[in-house]
């Protein structure tokens, strides 16, 4: 079993990430410090890291130990290793790329190329923006981009 990513679409996500969100765990409620992934500790946190940890033979006080959150108070799990960061890294990529792109009235062509030598797809744009899917969508059809 791949403890490390699973695809979700074009994302990458850690088994765990996955496991936590289609459980219902507030995506928003993910938070991280590099790839240390941290999440609170409720009934359902508890019920999917549990497991997790079972599955793959981990000691979850030693791969998940709970600390307290020092803004908040709240319990929360710290999971070594198990927040993947290329998520960020697409977001912040396509924010600052379409913002250029407006203020200094970038060529659209070019603008898409960037993006592709960057490696981030149209699935990326759909993910991240959705209000520009359609739009990215018919310009790299209508020239040859996909």
């Amino acid at each position: 079993m791949n403890n490390i990513k699973q695809r979700k679409g074009d994302i990458i996500m850690t088994e765990l990430q996955k496991k936590l969100i289609e459980a219902g765990y507030p995506k928003k409620e993910i938070f991280h410090h590099e790839t240390d992934l941290y999440v609170y500790a409720t009934s359902l946190t508890k019920k999917v890291i549990d497991k997790w940890c079972k599955e793959n033979g981990f000691n979850r006080e030693w791969h998940c130990p709970i600390f307290k959150d020092q803004i908040t108070g709240r319990p929360m799990y710290d999971c070594a290793f198990q927040y993947d960061v290329r998520e960020d890294w697409i977001t912040k990529t396509i924010d600052k790329k379409f913002k250029w792109a407006i203020e200094n009235d970038q060529e659209e062509l070019d603008f898409f190329l960037d993006l592709l030598k960057l490696g981030i797809t149209l699935q990326d744009i759909q993910q991240y923006y959705p209000d520009k899917y359609e739009y990215s969508k018919k310009f790299k059809e209508e020239h040859g981009l996909i």
